[in-house]
């Protein structure tokens, strides 16, 4: 192996290193994040849903999105137009 292929090699070595590094920081931060949530529900006295499935049900249910109407989307537009500062034609 000659002194440049030495090279090359701690070159790519030193990249695997930092990824490496970089995957285990972020998964350090997601598992903290967790663990400060989960103290945290633990210690939450006074929520309206007790039960972590039920939250979680609710967080999946669709929504249901009412269907504007054309007058009613006009008349956003017509909103949206006023309050940017927008000019009529």
């Amino acid at each position: 192996m000659t002194p440049y292929e030495l090279s090359l090699c701690i070159k790519d070595f030193n990249e695997k290193q930092k990824i490496e590094h970089e995957k285990r920081k972020i998964q350090f931060e997601e598992e903290l994040t967790v663990a400060y949530f989960g103290a945290y529900w633990q210690r939450v006295e006074k929520l309206s849903i007790k039960n972590l499935k039920e939250v979680i049900d609710k967080i999946n249910q669709p929504t249901n999105k009412k269907q504007m109407t054309n007058e009613e989307m006009l008349n956003k537009v017509k909103q949206l137009n006023a309050a940017l500062g927008g000019e009529v034609r």
